[in-house]
């Protein structure tokens, strides 16, 4: 003959089993997303506590926005009910029991119950036509199970938040590592630049004979910026341009002294015509006599600037590569918009350079 206090034993057991059940899921919540950890709790609760019907709300605390998740339909007025009562930006407070919520034949009894501290963290809802629903045992699971759940809903968006948080450190920190990547670069290329204007200073202060400087000027151009090819070139009054010096880590490509013809387009007919610098990429269309050389010495692109003495152009410095260039790098930037002669010779007296015979 079975007693009351042996049923009672029996709910405690089950009830005791369901504690433990609920300890190893929310242990399983650890670590994952939070709106898996929402879903995690309605299928949990549900299949439990064998509902016909669970809402989960879980709220953030850090502000953003609440987490819904709804299983079965046994209740159907609960949208209403939550609109009133629950609203997404209020908190519902405390515990409510509903004797019948539902519309079929048999009674289906509804309870929801706040979770966190007014009702701060969210509100789990459940509804079930089984007998006695909901019971201590219930409410005590649904209010375990509930806390366990936002505990996990918390931690998850603090983990989210400090991946997010390590992910735009990392974001920064490669940043930072490019910019001073890029600034040590402009420091080698600036100490490079100071280094070969001391060693031009030098010789002009030494005296050394204009060609001689000039071959010295191109060299260390062509060392600081990395091309095959710079040339100095003086523009002469009869409309030509004369070669005073040139550097190639190849090798002299022609004696210095050639003279060049400023007819058709070339980087110094451009730099002649306007005073200012000039670039050409191409030269395989290009008509002229220096077109014509440039293709033959495998030239691709060219950039000139205006050599200035005495407040006129004197003449230009070309670089030339015989491949792609990024002429906006920094090493590239060593060559500026005009280069002043007075540096190689006096204003007053622009510096000449042997003409060819």
């Amino acid at each position: 003959m079975q007693t009351d206090s042996d049923a009672d034993a029996r709910r405690m057991q089950a009830a005791l089993r369901d504690v433990v059940a609920l300890s190893a899921i929310a242990a399983a919540w650890i670590e994952t997303e939070p709106d898996a950890v929402a879903a995690g709790l309605a299928d949990t609760i549900v299949s439990l506590l064998q509902l016909d019907f669970a809402f989960v709300r879980l709220r953030y605390r850090g502000g953003e926005g609440p987490d819904d998740v709804t299983r079965g339909s046994a209740w159907t007025r609960f949208p209403e009910w939550l609109e009133r009562h629950a609203g997404t930006t209020a908190q519902f407070p405390g515990k409510a029991v509903f004797a019948d919520v539902g519309d079929g034949p048999e009674p289906c009894s509804g309870v929801a119950i706040a979770i966190g501290v007014n009702g701060d963290g969210g509100l789990v809802a459940a509804a079930c036509t089984r007998s006695g629903f909901p019971t201590a045992i219930d409410q005590m699971l649904l209010s375990l199970a509930a806390n366990h759940a936002a505990t996990a809903f918390q931690n998850a968006h603090l983990i989210r938040e400090r991946r997010r948080a390590e992910e735009e450190l990392r974001q920064a920190r490669n940043q930072l590592e490019v910019t001073v990547a890029q600034r040590t670069g402009e420091l080698r290329v600036a100490n490079d630049e100071l280094a070969a204007l001391r060693r031009v200073a030098t010789l002009v202060a030494e005296g050394v004979p204009p060609r001689d400087l000039f071959a010295v000027v191109a060299e260390e151009v062509a060392r600081v910026i990395n091309v095959p090819l710079v040339s100095v070139i003086r523009f002469e009054l009869d409309g030509a341009a004369t070669e005073c010096a040139s550097f190639s880590p190849r090798g002299p490509l022609h004696p210095d002294g050639k003279e060049y013809s400023l007819e058709g387009t070339s980087v110094l007919h451009l730099v002649h015509e306007s005073s200012k610098p000039a670039r050409i990429d191409d030269y395989s269309a290009l008509d002229g006599e220096i077109a014509e050389y440039a293709r033959r010495s495998g030239l691709r692109s060219t950039v000139g600037v205006p050599v200035v003495a005495a407040g006129r152009v004197w003449g230009a410095m070309l670089v030339s590569t015989t491949s792609e260039h990024d002429w906006t790098s920094p090493s590239s930037r060593a060559t500026r918009p005009s280069a002043n002669a007075s540096g190689c010779s006096r204003p007053s007296a622009p510096a000449r350079c042997r003409r060819s015979s």
